[in-house]
Parts: C-alpha cells; sequence; structure tokens
C-alpha cells in the first residue's frame, strides 16, 4: 500500500513539474501595442504565427484616417526580437489620399518595408505570459496579449 501511495504521489509530482515545463513564454498570439509617446505607426497590433509576423496600425494622418497591414518574418534570438517585412498595404477611404499613397508606395516601397522591420526591432523584457516590453529605436513598446 505504502508503494503504491508512493508511486502515485511521485508520478503525480512529475506531471506538475513537467506541466510546468510547458508553459514556456512564447510570442504567438495576436499583441495590442501601446507606447508612452504614442509614436506615429506604432501602435496597433502584432501578430506571431509560425515564423510569420503582421501588424495592423490605424493611423490619423493630418485628419485623414488610414490603416496600415505589413507582414513579414520574424526571429527571436535570446531576448532580441527581429522583424523582416516583405508585403506592406495602406488603405484610406479618402480616394485623393490613396491615390498619394499608392505612389509615395511605389516609389519607396523596398526603403520603407526595411525601415519599418529596423524601428520594430529590438530587445525583448518579459513581463509575463501575457506581456513584454520591446525596446526600439524610438522608445518602449508594451506588448499585451489578446485574448
Amino acid at each position: 500500500m505504502k508503494k503504491s501511495v508512493g508511486l502515485v504521489f511521485g508520478c503525480t509530482l512529475l506531471a506538475a513539474l513537467l506541466t510546468g515545463c510547458g508553459s514556456k513564454q512564447t510570442v504567438v498570439g495576436t499583441w495590442d501595442i501601446s507606447t508612452a509617446g504614442k509614436a506615429v505607426g506604432q501602435d496597433g497590433t502584432l501578430t506571431f504565427e509560425g515564423d510569420k509576423v503582421s501588424t495592423v496600425n490605424e493611423l490619423d494622418l493630418a485628419g485623414k484616417k488610414l490603416k496600415m497591414s505589413m507582414a513579414g518574418t520574424y526571429k527571436l534570438e535570446k531576448d532580441v526580437l527581429t522583424l523582416t517585412y516583405t508585403t506592406v498595404s495602406a488603405k484610406s477611404p479618402d480616394p485623393q489620399v490613396q491615390s498619394m499613397i499608392d505612389a509615395g508606395m511605389a516609389a519607396s516601397k523596398d526603403a520603407g518595408l526595411k525601415q519599418a522591420g529596423e524601428a520594430m526591432s529590438g530587445k525583448m523584457t518579459w513581463k509575463s505570459n501575457d506581456e513584454f516590453e520591446l525596446k526600439v529605436a524610438t522608445g518602449t513598446l508594451t506588448c499585451k496579449r489578446k485574448k
């Protein structure tokens, strides 16, 4: 009887330890982004799935609403998050603004994607499984998991 109680206790303890090991922090999921200074282009959402990342931002440029989406890949090495964007789209309900956006993106899309990736890359510090801070060139982004 004592052996079976000990065996059950040991198995229960092992299961609890293995479960605890499985609760590793992961960036996979969708995150709300906020900044203290509200820098243009840095509030929105980040979504990580597999090795893919996408960012959606809603901007107000001189009273004109704009929705910008970017997608690409990411690498997380230790505490450094690196984003590499490969596609971008920007939509405005104002046809005149959309025309200007399309012309500007055609002229500088690749440079803009590279700059955006660099601006959103930096050192990560986990606050909990559902929150991390990302130190980037323009300040600190707070990312909270959407539930």
